[in-house]
């Protein structure tokens, strides 16, 4: 967060980001979109203070059903982060199962339950979404933007598996622990990380979504 301050970019929302698509206008090379998946309690002891400090932007993607279980964020400290101005608060599902896992009118009714839960508490609008495992499908996206969602995000993977202009499959780069060496924190900021990165996967051929099982 210092890089990103002392550098001149901008924190925003992903709901900020999809606006612009909408709005067919450009988005700034100096934004950062900052988005964290789970809900997990160490959000707000790790990462909330920092961006306090730096008067950053986050989004925050929910497993609704962890929600005050152990571990996770309680519904006060939600509540609490996303009047702040500081976080948004999207849907990372209802239970953390993947579209593709259930049949299609149990997807809808776990997504369209996650969404009314969220609201309901939150006292405020509900409106992008990070799927499970990074495990997009066109059935889900149609089933996102029905429930009246206005974008989602998944995971950087292999060239040409996204548009540049999806706001229901956006690209995320992951900031793993090779953002401490020198350099590679500002060259995943750059726009070549992005390409540099699908060839690779490209070239391994590594597809998606990793990580996804149906029991």
């Amino acid at each position: 967060m210092a890089f990103l301050s002392a550098r001149g970019y901008e924190t925003v929302f992903v709901r900020d980001v999809v606006s612009r698509y909408e709005a067919t206008r450009p988005v700034p090379s100096t934004w950062v979109a900052l988005t964290f998946d789970g809900g997990y309690e160490g959000f707000a002891r790790n990462v909330y203070p920092v961006l306090e400090q730096y008067g950053s932007k986050a989004t925050l993607f929910v497993i609704v059903a962890d929600v005050g279980t152990g571990g996770n964020l309680t519904w006060d400290q939600l509540r609490r982060m996303s009047r702040s101005g500081l976080v948004e608060i999207g849907s990372h599902s209802y239970d953390h199962v993947p579209d593709e896992c259930l049949p299609a009118a149990r997807a809808r009714d776990e997504e369209a339950r996650a969404k009314t839960v969220l609201e309901a508490n939150l006292g405020a609008p509900v409106v992008t979404y990070a799927y499970p495992f990074g495990a997009y499908s066109e059935r889900a996206a149609r089933m996102l933007q029905a429930l009246g969602y206005r974008g989602a995000v998944g995971t950087v993977y292999r060239r040409n598996e996204f548009k540049a202009d999806d706001v229901f499959n956006l690209r995320r780069v992951y900031v793993s622990r090779v953002a401490a060496l020198p350099l590679m924190f500002r060259f995943m900021l750059s726009g070549y990380y992005v390409p540099t990165r699908a060839l690779i996967l490209r070239g391994l051929d590594i597809k998606v979504p990793r990580g996804v099982g149906c029991d």
